[in-house]
Parts: C-alpha cells; structure tokens; sequence
C-alpha cells in the first residue's frame, strides 16, 4: 500500500508536535515541583539542638506549644551552653566563645563579645585549657534560670592552675519558640 507524500509529512509533524507538547508540560512539572521544593525549604523551620541534649542517656520530655519549658530539657541545654565557655582548649577557645556568642540575647551579646573575645585570645596565646564538670542543676520555678554547680578545672600546658568548687546561673528569654542566653552569673 502507497501512501500519499502529504499524509506522510502530515503525520511527522504530528509527532513533532506531540512530543514538543509533552516536552513543555513535562519541563512545566518540573519547574513547579523545583519553585515548590525552594519555599518548602525556606519556609521550614531548624530546631538547632546542643550537643549535651542530643548525648544524653535519659529520655527527656519536652511539650510543644506549653508555657513552660521542661525542667529537664533546659538543664541540659543549659549545661549545654555553659560547656561553650566553660569547656575548652587553647585550639577551640575562640571558636567555642563564638558558639555561646550565637546563643545569646543581643544585649547579653553587646554586653560580653569585647569581653569574651579578649579573654579567648589571651587563653589561645597562654595555652589554657579548662574544663567545667557539671554535678548538680537546680532549675527555678520559673522556668528562667538554672544554677549549675561543679568542679571547674584550669591548666596552663601541663601544669594545673586552678581547681575549685564554683556555681553558675544560667539565664533564659525565649523568643520566636526559642530559648536563648539572657545572662550568665559566676558565684564563688
């Protein structure tokens, strides 16, 4: 059977047509599911949560929503934070000072970057290590402050130049669903 030289170019843009049809509604598709996959990812939220919190061996209850946050989850968050400061060595001061930096309030942060960032820099230069052992939090009623007392112990290379008792308060503001440092308190 012959077919006819103008049916034949017909049917072959036909299905040049189909495809290029197919083509468009198939890059269509894929540009919405790339538009819809880029505001997801900015739309949803990042809970960041401290290393201590994430290491623990207990389960820890935490209720979305309340109005108090749980005693349990902010003794560790802020045993947690307090390690920031508290716990380091001369190649990770400056980097764990900028750590607790970030978790602060903006006026905890005004109030004690000069200040932390001297101190980091002097104890990279003197070669000071410290470390903080945590042994008892006490959360207030509240639900603002935790006192955390321990054994805070400082070395200077290889030599041990302090080692005492000490209790820190830690204080929280939460803001956007968020618990930040809103003051650190040293007593002896």
């Amino acid at each position: 059977m012959q077919t006819k030289y103008p049916d034949m170019l017909a049917n072959a843009f036909a299905s040049v047509k189909a495809w290029r049809t197919a083509t468009f509604m198939l890059g269509g598709v894929c540009a919405f599911l790339a538009a819809s996959l880029a505001y997801q990812s900015l739309q949803a939220p990042a809970y960041l949560v401290p290393y201590e919190f994430a290491s623990t061996d207990k389960p820890i209850k935490v209720q979305p929503g309340g109005d108090h946050v749980n005693p349990d989850y902010l003794a560790t968050v802020a045993l947690g934070d307090l390690s920031l400061i508290t716990t380091f060595h001369p190649d990770n001061v400056r980097v764990q000072f900028s750590r607790f930096l970030n978790r602060a309030t903006p006026a905890l942060f005004a109030e004690q970057e000069m200040r932390l960032t001297a101190e980091a820099k002097e104890y990279a230069e003197q070669k000071v290590s410290q470390t903080f052992y945590g042994n008892m939090t006490q959360v207030s009623k509240k639900g603002d402050r935790v006192e955390i007392k321990g054994w805070l112990v400082r070395n200077a290379g290889n030599k041990e130049i302090l080692r005492r008792e000490v209790t820190y308060t830690m204080a929280y503001k939460e803001s956007r669903g968020m618990l930040f440092v809103d003051g650190v308190c040293l007593k002896q």
